[in-house]
């Protein structure tokens, strides 16, 4: 008999977000493929509000994967994951019973949970039938939450999901981390089992639409991601195009982003950027493979401090009071595969971490930069001279490094040396 799945998602954005579509639903359908897969159950929480709203669209997927051999079950949360410490009964009283009644029906061997509350949910059903369990963090939520100021540092939330956070990491069969620093912080913590997988993605999807001809006329500088968080604030990313454009006086900036584009538009009129020298557009996951093959270059950037951070936090962070590690080495994101797979040379921010600066360097798939340091951005012109050479060798990295297919095997290797394991918890 083959391996019977159970997987767990606590997030509302399952139909719309570029990561999860890519993370959960593609990676699943494809771990389904794997012989040694009999049978796969994804759960889903999403808010009543969404599910109003989108009811349809969630009925769609359902079908869809269910034609890939994916059992997709969806049921409310009655609590979000970024609410204060009251969340945590709340999902404990109306979400674990749901979960306990599919751990009992549909005879899974593992449990693998995406996040900290689906970790936290996952886990108790695990250890109510006493099958294996696979924690999957995705970094560090309560700083996270910290950073972007919706929990205090010394509040009881923060400090409470902490607390589950070095629990989980201790009991649970496994732990996947999406850094190599991760995997060296959780076996510190005392991990019984840690896996180093990074954030990869279908490199088919856009190696078709690669563009490998030269492009000197009219440049474009991509960037695809949130820019309504203390992560990617505007301001940043002005200052990176103003730095590279004052090596390629022509470029033109191209952003891809969900967030409201008012207050954007807002902050490049206070540079003296005119709306000629920019554009800004949503894209469905779908659709990014087209939007990124137009762009000459992708821009990278690492999670960093920022002014715009609370001060209280900032006095946090040189105090050592937090950890931190999610502002560089914990850093592996998405964009950086889907860049290289549609042949897109990147400009990366050294700060981002060694896993992925230093690939940058050896490969010869882009250059690093530092945003306090101008020199740096000098060797874009190379980027554009010889754009052919690099985006040859982006594709053929990212085939060979980034593709889902690497993932899939090393979640179907975990997953049968789990149960293939002697003893019990």
């Amino acid at each position: 008999m083959g391996i019977r799945l159970l997987y767990i998602t606590y997030n509302e954005n399952v139909l719309d977000s570029g990561i999860l579509y890519t993370q959960v639903r593609r990676m699943l359908e494809l771990t389904r493929q794997d012989m040694n897969v009999e049978k796969i159950r994804l759960i889903s929480f999403i808010s009543p509000r969404l599910w109003l709203k989108r009811r349809n669209g969630y009925q769609q997927l359902k079908r869809q994967l269910a034609k890939n051999g994916i059992d997709f079950r969806f049921y409310w949360m009655f609590a979000a994951q970024t609410w204060h410490w009251y969340a945590i009964p709340i999902a404990l009283l109306t979400s674990l019973p749901i979960l306990l009644l599919q751990v009992f029906t549909s005879g899974c061997e593992v449990i693998h949970s995406r996040g900290y509350m689906a970790g936290l949910l996952g886990f108790l059903s695990a250890r109510s039938k006493r099958i294996k369990f696979v924690f999957d963090p995705r970094g560090e939520y309560p700083e996270e939450m910290a950073i972007n100021d919706v929990w205090q540092v010394d509040g009881m939330t923060f400090r409470l999901w902490k607390a589950i956070e070095r629990y989980l990491i201790r009991r649970s069969d496994a732990i996947i981390g999406v850094t190599p620093a991760f995997k060296h912080r959780y076996n510190e913590c005392g991990a019984r089992k840690a896996l180093f997988v990074p954030n990869r993605g279908e490199v088919n999807r856009f190696t078709p639409f690669a563009n490998h001809d030269a492009v000197k006329s009219n440049p474009t500088l991509m960037f695809i991601g949130e820019m309504d968080s203390v992560w990617y604030h505007p301001d940043r990313i002005i200052k990176n195009f103003m730095l590279l454009r004052a090596q390629i006086p022509d470029l033109k900036l191209r952003i891809i982003t969900r967030a409201d584009p008012t207050a954007i538009h807002r902050c490049f009129g206070l540079a003296g950027i005119d709306r000629d020298e920019y554009t800004i557009e949503s894209s469905t996951p779908q659709r990014i493979p087209h939007k990124i093959a137009g762009a000459t270059i992708g821009l990278v950037l690492a999670l960093r401090n920022s002014n715009n951070w609370p001060v209280k936090l900032n006095r946090l962070i040189k105090s050592d009071k937090i950890s931190l590690s999610i502002q560089t080495t914990g850093n592996w994101p998405v964009k950086y595969m889907e860049y290289l797979a549609a042949g897109v040379p990147i400009v990366v921010d050294r700060l981002i971490g060694s896993h992925i600066s230093d690939s940058v360097r050896r490969n010869r798939l882009g250059i690093t930069i530092c945003e306090d340091d101008p020199t740096t951005y000098v060797a874009v012109a190379d980027l554009i001279e010889y754009r052919s050479e690099y985006s040859d060798r982006c594709v053929r990295y990212a085939r060979m490094k980034l593709d889902l297919s690497h993932t899939v095997k090393q979640h179907v290797r975990l997953y049968r040396q789990l149960i293939g394991s002697e003893g019990v918890r």
